[in-house]
């Protein structure tokens, strides 16, 4: 009797090499004692001040230390990338470790500050949902070739195509290879006009830089001792200057500096900006930057809709700011990319109807009605009636005269009911192409167009004045952007139907109870 033949057994799967620890590009060694010195630059300031009268040694050793924790910087950071996730270790005294799944990055920012371009290194900026360690939202490899950092976002944002689905047939000697595919070049979806820079004295930017120069210059003219009013002698050639005109000419200045600040730091930021979408349609790039330039890739798969920011000024002048909102973490704060900087309207537009492949964001919106409108003038006249009050009750007093309530009441009544109605002019919502479509607001308006398949739960939320007019605030909870999208005062019925239609079957089991 034949036995049967013994099976062979089976072969041993092939292991996986282990990845090896690279180091960062050995131009560091020049970076990091560089940004060494400049973090302890105000500790080198006190040595060369109070260390002057007790020899050299002291600014000595203050330059040295930096300089060699700049160079130990360099040899305690590795990073690999095996085919599960990306790994950086760093720390000299204490080692930390950080790792992040590869699948589930969500974008890549490539950043070149000056240093960096003049040595042909940038900084990558990983982000992904979450991180191995608290309080990183992504880890940041800085210092890689220009190249090398391409090669890396390529990977990270494209790894499917990476992964063949089968073996490739042996080549055949004889045969001729096949000519090398050339690289399609990216669809470029917007690019920068200088001509925009006129919108940037009316964006809050201005005013902050504005705010810090003076801040800063009068805190250094403190510390120097200087009185430029003494010390020029305007205290006696303007003593008989009433202080209305000086005030007056205060706030022209500070107006100009706005201007230019905000002029000045809207060119640094956006200078050739560019917005470009690669040829198979899987991520959007967006390169911007004079001094310091920045590359940010993101998945078109992780777009969840688009936001256009409509701050009171650029929208009397007819702009707007363009975002795309982002599922998941994102490298900018809010789960959100800046896809146009402030530009005329029509251009904004236009941007966000390429992200989101249809001009979700033209459709005309659907009115609150008019307990909307009730509550929308009567929060802003009692806001603006309340300084009118308090200024009658000290006239009657006698402790103002009267001219103080009667142009505040001429001046914010008017002015409270102007920004009522616009508040509810700005009120609004639709449906369009599978978005949930929201605006509203009057000094710093938004206009949304969300995702439905991105809502993954409703908030039905009334306060007591609500409930006594019928309306109720719906909040959409999502993955997107800043977590949650509000429809402010919106009728009871009008909400649900709203929800329900915008995720069929979601709320059927409430509607059913």
């Amino acid at each position: 009797m034949t036995e049967p033949p013994v099976p062979a057994p089976a072969a041993n799967p092939t292991p996986v090499p282990e990845q090896p620890w690279r180091r960062l590009d050995t131009k560091m060694l020049l970076v990091h004692p560089v940004q060494q010195v400049l973090r302890f630059l105000p500790v080198l300031v006190g040595l060369v001040v109070v260390g002057g009268s007790r020899g050299t040694w002291w600014q000595v050793a203050g330059v040295v230390v930096p300089v060699l924790l700049g160079v130990a910087t360099y040899f305690s950071t590795r990073f690999r990338i095996t085919p599960d996730q990306l790994e950086l270790r760093r720390g000299l005294v204490q080692r930390t470790t950080l790792s992040a799944r590869l699948d589930r990055v969500r974008s890549v920012e490539v950043t070149a500050p000056l240093i960096h371009r003049l040595l042909g290194l940038t900084q990558v900026r990983i982000s992904t949902g979450s991180a191995s360690v608290t309080g990183d939202d992504g880890f940041a490899l800085d210092g890689l070739a220009a190249s090398e950092a391409r090669e890396l976002r390529a990977l990270l944002l494209h790894r499917s195509e990476a992964v063949p689905d089968a073996p490739a047939a042996p080549a055949d000697p004889t045969s001729v290879p096949p000519p090398a595919p050339v690289a399609e070049p990216d669809e470029v979806l917007l690019r920068f006009d200088p001509r925009w820079a006129r919108f940037a004295p009316l964006t809050a930017s201005g005013a902050v830089i504005a705010s810090a120069v003076l801040a800063v210059g009068s805190q250094g003219i403190d510390a120097v001792g200087i009185d430029p009013v003494s010390d020029l002698g305007l205290d006696e050639r303007l003593g008989d200057v009433r202080v209305l005109p000086l005030v007056g000419v205060g706030l022209l200045v500070f107006l100009v500096l706005t201007a230019v600040s905000g002029v000045l730091g809207y060119l640094v930021t956006n200078w050739g900006f560019t917005l470009t979408r690669d040829r198979q349609g899987r991520s959007l790039q967006v390169r911007r930057g004079l001094t310091t330039t920045s590359e940010t890739s993101v998945e078109v798969a992780r777009v969840r809709g688009a936001r256009l920011t409509e701050p009171i000024g650029l929208r009397l002048t007819g702009a707007a700011g363009t975002e795309a909102l982002l599922a998941g973490g994102s490298v900018l704060s809010g789960g959100t990319a800046t896809v146009a900087p402030a530009a005329p309207r029509g251009v904004a537009l236009a941007t966000a109807a390429r992200v989101l492949g249809h001009g979700g964001l033209e459709a005309p919106l659907r009115p609150h009605g008019p307990a909307a409108r009730r509550r929308r003038l009567l929060r802003a006249v009692v806001g603006a009636g309340v300084p009118v009050v308090a200024l009658v009750v000290a006239a009657v007093l006698d402790r103002v005269p009267w001219w103080p309530a009667v142009t505040a009441a001429v001046v914010l009544l008017p002015l409270g009911v102007a920004l009522g109605a616009d508040r509810y002019r700005r009120l609004g919502h639709a449906l369009v192409e599978d978005h949930l479509v929201v605006r509203w607001g009057t000094v710093g308006g938004r206009h949304v167009a969300l995702h439905t398949a991105g809502i993954i739960g409703w908030n039905l939320q009334q306060t007591w004045f609500q409930r006594r007019a019928g309306l109720a605030t719906l909040v959409a909870t999502t993955a997107a952007g800043g977590q949650s999208l509000e429809v402010l005062d919106v009728p009871v019925d009008v909400a649900v139907a709203l929800a329900d239609a915008a995720t069929p079957g979601l709320l059927t089991p409430f509607l059913a109870a």
